[in-house]
């Protein structure tokens, strides 16, 4: 049996309140939400690359892995921004998890990650194939998971209908 040694709480005066006391990034910071051990940080859009390379080099941070980045579609729930677009960041040496949200508007790019984290590209891609997000900077901004021909919209807004082939 492998022993893991017991998970630090988390010290919700760090991590992403750390992020918050920065005076670098002024109202860059929208705001810092904990909610089950889970700390998310609402950041500006044009800003998400500037805070994730700060939270990748900060000694004391290290949030060197990005875990994921994907987008909800809000359309229901708010009228603007349509989009958070979310990165999950994690902390090796801490074992901590940060999520990140930036709001984006339907007409808006959101700037890429990959001069940060080069695993986003793919993420990116995804995004943008199935929700229409635009990422700016993005060297090979193209489809994943769909073809290069598909003409039945993005997949996972919430405006899409949801479709059922009959089967004989």
């Amino acid at each position: 049996m492998i022993r893991r040694p017991p998970r630090s709480t988390l010290d919700r005066s760090s991590a992403a309140s750390d992020v918050y006391k920065r005076q670098q990034f002024g109202d860059a910071i929208e705001g810092v939400t904990f909610f089950r051990d889970e700390v998310t940080v609402r950041v500006r859009t044009e800003q998400l690359p500037e805070i994730c390379a700060f939270l990748r080099d900060a000694p004391d941070l290290k949030y060197q892995m990005l875990s994921d980045l994907t987008a909800v579609d809000m359309l229901n729930i708010r009228s603007e921004p349509r989009f958070d677009v979310v990165v999950t960041l994690y902390s090796i040496p801490r074992r901590w998890r940060l999520r990140l949200k930036a709001g984006v508007r339907e007409d808006q790019p959101c700037p890429t990650l990959t001069t940060v984290y080069a695993a986003s590209g793919w993420l990116e891609r995804e995004c943008y194939d199935m929700f229409g997000i635009v990422f700016a900077g993005h060297p090979d901004l193209s489809r994943t998971l769909l073809p290069e021909d598909w003409d039945g919209g993005t997949q996972l807004r919430t405006e899409q209908p949801t479709r059922c082939n009959k089967q004989s």
